[in-house]
C-alpha cells in the first residue's frame, strides 16, 4: 500500500517531452518559493507552444508520407496483380485456341469418314451434328473472330478478375 506524505513543498511540472535545454519541473527552493520562478515558468510555456506545434507538424508530415508510401505500394501491388491476371487470361485463351485446333482437326477427320450425311443420331442428321460442332468451335475458338477482339478481351482484365 502506498501513501503520500505531505512535504510542504510545491512542485509544478509540464508533462510532455520538451527540449532538454528547457526546464520542465519547478519546485519550491530554499532561496524562495515557486512563485519567484513564475517568469521562468511563463517563458518555458511560451517556448513550449511552438515546439509542440512543430512536433505535431512533423508527426502529421510523417503520417502523410507513410500514407503516400502505403498508397504507392498498394497501387504497385494492384498493377502487378493486373499484369499477372492478364497473362493468365492470355494463356487461357491460348489453351482454348489449341483445344479448338484439335477439335477442328478431329471434326475434319470425322467428316472425311462420314459415309452417310443423312444418318440420324438423337433426331439430328450427321450433317446437322457437323454444323453444330462448327458453331461450337466458332464460339469457343478465341481466334475465330478478329485478333483485335482478343487483345481487347485481355485489356479488360483487371487486378480483381482472378482472386485466388
Amino acid at each position: 500500500k502506498q501513501e503520500s506524505q505531505p512535504t510542504g513543498m510545491l512542485q509544478f511540472s509540464i508533462k510532455t517531452h520538451l527540449d532538454g535545454a528547457l526546464d520542465h519541473v519547478w519546485t519550491d527552493r530554499p532561496e524562495g518559493p515557486i512563485e519567484t520562478q513564475l517568469p521562468e515558468i511563463a517563458a518555458t510555456l511560451m517556448l513550449a507552444g511552438p515546439i509542440l506545434k512543430e512536433r505535431r507538424r512533423q508527426r502529421e508530415e510523417a503520417e502523410r508520407r507513410r500514407f503516400e508510401e502505403e498508397r504507392r505500394r498498394y497501387e504497385e501491388q494492384q498493377r502487378l496483380q493486373q499484369d499477372r491476371n492478364r497473362w493468365r487470361h492470355f494463356v487461357g485463351l491460348a489453351h482454348r485456341w489449341q483445344e479448338a485446333e484439335t477439335a477442328r482437326k478431329f471434326l475434319a477427320a470425322l467428316e472425311s469418314k462420314l459415309q452417310d450425311n443423312d444418318a440420324a443420331f438423337d433426331n439430328r442428321s450427321a450433317s446437322r451434328w457437323v454444323e453444330w460442332a462448327r458453331e461450337r468451335l466458332a464460339e469457343y475458338d478465341p481466334l475465330a473472330g478478329d485478333a483485335v477482339a482478343v487483345l481487347q478481351d485481355v485489356a479488360k482484365v483487371d487486378s480483381w478478375t482472378y482472386r485466388d
